[in-house]
């Protein structure tokens, strides 16, 4: 076993750039690489208006999909494997959400990337969340 373990991590952060992430995998001499919250980063980004950088980044993220369509948790570069051996839902929640905050599929793409607000009082009461649920 060896003694020491070379990690690195990125995350992504506003501001973040994919670049630092890819020097590490290049020229870290690491054992293991450690991302997250890459897609949420992709709807922040859509939401601040920047589709250019979302679709950069939500291309890069496809490196970590498995032939059955679901998405890794952690890869481990020395070995070259997948680590840990995990494809969480909430990773795949993730992904289709970017992905169709990028594309517009559904009626719910802008549900994260967009925020609305009304001076109506009749708007807002409609758009009250009790509204959808109780009968007046």
């Amino acid at each position: 076993m060896k003694s020491i373990v070379r990690l690195g991590s990125g995350s992504g952060f506003w501001g973040d750039a994919l670049d630092p992430a890819e020097e590490l995998l290049r020229e870290g001499d690491l054992d293991y690489l450690c991302m997250d919250y890459l897609a949420e980063l992709t709807m922040a980004l859509l939401g601040a208006g920047d589709h250019a950088r979302a679709a950069r980044l939500f291309s890069w993220l496809h490196q970590w999909r498995d032939h059955d369509g679901a998405y890794w948790t952690g890869y481990q570069w020395v070995e070259n494997i997948m680590w840990p051996e995990e494809k969480p839902t909430w990773t795949a929640g993730a992904i289709l959400l970017a992905a169709d905050a990028l594309t517009g599929h559904t009626g719910a793409s802008r549900l994260l990337t967009e925020v609305r607000l009304t001076d109506s009082p009749q708007e807002a009461k409609r758009l009250n969340t009790r509204q959808f649920f109780v009968q007046p």
